[in-house]
This record gives structure tokens, C-alpha cells and sequence, in this order.
């Protein structure tokens, strides 16, 4: 199958309602971010960020071994630190 014809198959298939709704699920999904890209976005380090999770001030999951964090939660972190 050329490139051309995988694209066209794929675009109507994101045209079709079930394609909608699978769009739709997956804007939904937030970003996550690591330690490591928060330290390096924002310069805070990954030591104040791992202990923020273990203190309860900073919402985050484990998958695998890391952690990971969406922007919002690290947002409201950032504002409860601004108010410290």
C-alpha cells in the first residue's frame, strides 16, 4: 500500500463517527511529564519535586518506576508554593 493510500484510509477513518469518538478519548488524555522535564522546564529541582510527592503537595502517579505529573497538578503545586 503506497503512503498516499494509508493516508487517505486513515483520514476517512477520522472522518467516520467512530473515528470521531476515538479522537475525542484521546484529546482528553492529559500529558504527563517525568521529574527530569519538570526539573528541566523549570528549573526546580528534581529532589524539591520528589519530596513534594512524598509530602502529599504534588499529585502525581508511578508507572514503572518513575513518576509522572500533568501539567495541571504541577500547576497547582507551583501556586501553593507561591503562597508558602
Amino acid at each position: 500500500m503506497k503512503r498516499e493510500d494509508i493516508k487517505q484510509a486513515l483520514m476517512e477513518i477520522l472522518a467516520s463517527p467512530e473515528g470521531k469518538e476515538i479522537m475525542a478519548g484521546i484529546i482528553q488524555i492529559p500529558r504527563l511529564y517525568t521529574v527530569e522535564e519538570l526539573e528541566e522546564t523549570t528549573g526546580i529541582s528534581k529532589h524539591s519535586i520528589r519530596q513534594a510527592i512524598k509530602d502529599g503537595d504534588l499529585e502525581a502517579s508511578k508507572i514503572g518506576r518513575e513518576y509522572r505529573i500533568t501539567a495541571l497538578d504541577f500547576a497547582r503545586y507551583v501556586k501553593l508554593r507561591q503562597q508558602d
